[in-house]
């Protein structure tokens, strides 16, 4: 029997999302192929809204074979609506929407549970909006310059380390912050004072800060196991920057903004795990071959569009392998430097990838 099943999509920070043609599946045993259920593929609108018309009768599934795609979670969440066919009381029905999209040049397929009641559904995709990201109009007017505020968890005591301090500023915070007020299109507040502790400003930058770190501090940790490493080796900061500049890059050619966490520092240096830095890339260009500069929002310099990480993919040591004969290997990473035009060029140690999920912005006198 025809079903008629009408919802909205959106991307991933809550903008809706449109041209999206929707098709509903029923999952199949393993080697199989998924029953298309769809009768009248759905299409969203500009406002994300769509109509698919599918029939439930069409599933055929074999029941001694257990489902195996997705993710464990999901297949929980389908077994619930575990329900026998007419014709065959053995068969399982499993369903589950597939969107299917073009965006900026790239196809996407995205797949989620048929849920009752469950109308509004997001696709992973962040929607970037049509300007590009520009610290002197995105990035926030006043400097990361807080009086400090305390953790809400103890980390762990870092061997080698001085005591590990419980205040320090807003950086990841701020870059978090500046990003999500870009993804809503909305303007960030226009003053450039530093705002007081206990305002909404203040309360929103100490939140998204936390976000940053992780749970229970995991990414403040990382911090220290890169600045406990070696910058040469096959496992030292500049190889391990390379892979993640494979991620960042991806994502920034795709006008995607990435949170970095900047490697200033190491152990042999400071113990001091705060002189390490978090930014916002939001560019990234290839200016020479094997050389990149990637255009950032430092929160240290407030409406600057002329800072950059320069980043250069060259052999940076050797390493020893064991073998007959035993022999050395070059080692590949990226030699990086934050470049800031009037000042010294800061040597970065690395830089890795930090979380980022959007949130709405919140509504500011």
């Amino acid at each position: 029997m025809p079903t008629e099943l009408k919802g909205r999509i959106l991307f991933a920070n809550n903008k809706p999302a449109a041209n999206i043609e929707v098709r509903v599946f029923d999952e199949d045993a393993p080697g199989r192929q998924d029953d298309d259920l769809t009768l009248t593929p759905g299409l969203s609108d500009r406002d994300g809204h769509f109509t698919v018309v599918y029939d439930p009768g069409r599933f055929l599934d074999d029941p001694e074979l257990a489902p195996s795609r997705g993710k464990a979670l999901l297949t929980r969440l389908r077994r619930l609506l575990r329900r026998q066919h007419e014709d065959d009381e053995s068969d399982l029905y499993l369903p589950y929407l597939e969107f299917r999209y073009t965006y900026l040049d790239k196809a996407y397929r995205h797949a989620t549970p048929l849920l009752p009641l469950v109308t509004e559904y997001r696709l992973p995709t962040l929607f970037s909006p049509v300007s590009k990201f520009r610290a002197s109009e995105h990035g926030f007017h006043f400097i990361n310059s807080f009086p400090g505020y305390p953790l809400p968890f103890k980390l762990p005591k870092l061997p080698g380390a001085t005591e590990v301090s419980a205040y320090y500023g807003l950086c990841g915070g701020m870059s978090s912050a500046a990003c999500d007020f870009y993804y809503a299109e909305k303007p960030v507040p226009a003053f450039n004072k530093v705002p007081d502790r206990g305002t909404p400003l203040y309360q929103y930058l100490y939140d998204r800060q936390l976000d940053t770190f992780g749970a229970v501090g995991h990414y403040i940790l990382r911090f220290a196991e890169w600045m406990a490493l070696p910058e040469d080796t096959r496992r030292g900061t500049c190889a391990r920057t390379l892979k993640e500049f494979g991620v960042a890059k991806r994502r920034l050619d795709a006008r995607v903004p990435v949170i970095l966490g900047l490697v200033y520092v190491g152990f042999k240096d400071t113990a001091r795990l705060w002189d390490n830095h978090q930014v916002l890339g939001h560019t990234c260009a290839e200016i020479a071959p094997d050389i990149f500069q990637i255009g950032i929002y430092d929160p240290n310099f407030p409406n600057r569009d002329d800072i950059t990480i320069r980043v250069e993919k060259m052999i940076v040591g050797n390493t020893f392998v064991w073998g007959f004969p035993p022999r050395s290997e070059p080692v590949e990473g990226l030699k990086c430097v934050q470049q800031i035009p009037g000042k010294a060029d800061q040597p970065v140690r690395g830089f890795f990838v930090m979380p980022y999920n959007p949130r709405t912005p919140p509504e500011l006198d």
